[in-house]
């Protein structure tokens, strides 16, 4: 029944799967031993595999036959062996649903519905492995990742192409290859997807490439940790306000485009742009005594961002601001970024709550010059936050938003720069604008005022204001800034 399956079905290979088999079954001088229905050890499964019992029905997984070839003993003076014998076998494991659709002629990469309700999903749809002459022959498999949840953010769906019924799934194909005597194992996506988000911050996320590993190595563990490793892009709205201005004919404007990085609108297009990144993982795990017990985990905590593959909006922050970019932060509602140094920058004319629950920022580094003599040894470089709480909604202008700096010497909540230990520099209000006119951005640091021991204040009588702006051609890129100071005298 198999056989004839396989050749009514051709695209599930059966066909080449049951053809050792059928020949055996089907000779009266074939001599050996044959089990069906073979018992898998789940501990002495493949190392390297071991991650895919957990999206695994273990009820219906077996070896549908293992056997081994006998040689027969011919006597002729001594006794030899004519040839060496042989093991032979067959894992052919189809999850049911995913079966059923094969039936039907549906694309063999169309995912299966998922657990409902769950932020992850992990499904084998497909595990094919023909062993022959005692080495592997064939090697075919596919498995599913569903993904409902992203950077604390529910997914609405995503541009799946193979129906409404399966929007926040990825299908990875996995292949086999002998690197030289050692099994290799490559599990990763062949569509791009992208996952929506209904937020007025992050848009979207592209996933470009998504690979499977397990990372347990040790055989003997019952204890199996695997990850889903992902490289793509981060596209990112534009920071809107109601002001009046000449940019829009419907009464918006880029007032703050702070994340910079995307098409702004979250549609897909044959553009690939937005910020690059690499290394986010969705990790997994579960032990072998009950592997469907799985946990999961979203790890943001080594992002990396590759500039030089994306795409920033021309008139946003990130070009026009001399910033580059190092790696993404994160935290929660007990670990704020002004425990980690940073002061807020307030954003004149835009509507942002601030941060709430789990937050995410993109860290970069802005350089501002040097602060002289009494400072010398001082690396002056700031860093800069541009931080998301999810929860915006993509149709409001109010934003879950932070963006601050971190200045050099300060520490935990403190506007003080300590400059040769007895001199502090204060800082009293930070805010960005950006300036529609000049197609520029102008960060102004408010009433700066040196402090000798903490006590006497210089200048005395007065308080200084520290501009620091990109360049003002209109179009051109910041690759440095321009600053200028202004000092108000207290009138007497």
């Amino acid at each position: 029944d198999a056989y004839q399956y396989g050749l009514k079905y051709p695209a599930s290979n059966q066909t080449i799967l049951y053809e050792k088999f059928h020949e055996i079954i089907n000779n009266p001088n074939w001599n050996g031993i044959l089990v069906l229905k073979a018992t898998i050890d789940l501990q002495e499964f493949p190392q390297e595999l071991k991650g895919l019992l957990s999206g695994i029905d273990l009820n219906r997984f077996n070896a549908h036959h293992f056997g081994i070839e006998m040689s027969k003993v011919n006597s002729e003076g001594e006794i030899r062996m004519e040839k060496s014998s042989s093991l032979f076998g067959l894992i052919n494991y189809l999850d049911v649903a995913y079966q059923q659709q094969l039936m039907q002629g549906l694309n063999d990469n169309k995912p299966v519905p998922s657990l409902d309700g769950a932020p992850y999903d992990f499904k084998v749809l497909q595990l094919q492995v023909l062993f022959e002459n005692t080495a592997i022959k064939f090697f075919q498999s596919k498995v599913q990742l569903t993904m409902n949840n992203l950077f604390s953010d529910k997914v609405i769906g995503t541009n799946n192409k193979y129906g409404a019924d399966n929007l926040n799934t990825i299908v990875l194909a996995g292949t086999y290859e002998d690197h030289n005597g050692t099994a290799v194992y490559v599990f990763e996506n062949t569509d791009d997807n992208l996952f929506y988000f209904d937020s007025n911050l992050l848009k979207n996320v592209e996933i470009t490439k998504i690979q499977f590993n397990t990372l347990t190595t040790d055989p003997q563990a019952s204890y199996i940790e695997s990850r889903f490793a992902m490289w793509g892009y981060l596209n990112y709205g534009v920071m809107k306000t109601t002001l009046p201005n000449a940019l829009g004919d419907d009464g918006t404007t880029a007032l703050m485009d702070a994340f910079s990085f995307g098409n702004g609108d979250g549609t897909d297009g044959d553009i690939i742009d937005g910020l690059n990144y690499s290394n986010l993982y969705i990790d997994m795990a579960f032990d072998i005594n009950t592997p469907s017990v799985v946990s999961y985990g979203f790890d943001a905590s080594q992002v990396a961002f590759d500039s030089n593959l994306s795409t920033a909006r021309a008139l946003s922050l990130y070009p026009n601001f001399a910033l580059q970019i190092n790696n993404l932060v994160s935290g929660d509602k007990d670990s704020l970024p002004a425990s980690l140094g940073y002061l807020n920058i307030s954003l004149p004319g835009m509507n942002t709550t601030g941060l709430s629950g789990d937050w995410y920022g993109l860290e970069m580094t802005l350089n501002m010059g040097t602060p002289g003599e009494l400072a010398s040894s001082l690396d002056f470089n700031s860093s800069v936050l541009i931080a998301w709480s999810p929860g915006g909604k993509a149709n409001e202008l109010s934003y879950k938003a932070f963006v601050g700096i971190k200045l050099p010497g300060t520490s935990s909540n403190a506007k003080l720069l300590s400059l040769q230990g007895v001199l502090k520099l204060s800082i009293d209000t930070l805010k960005l604008e950006y300036v529609a006119a000049q197609q520029s951005y102008l960060m102004t640091l408010n009433k700066i005022a040196l402090k000798f021991l903490g006590i006497l204040k210089l200048p005395p009588g007065g308080s200084t204001n520290f501009l620091l702006f990109g360049n003002p051609t209109p179009g051109a890129t910041a690759k440095s800034l321009g600053w200028y100071a202004a000092y108000n005298k207290t009138k007497s």
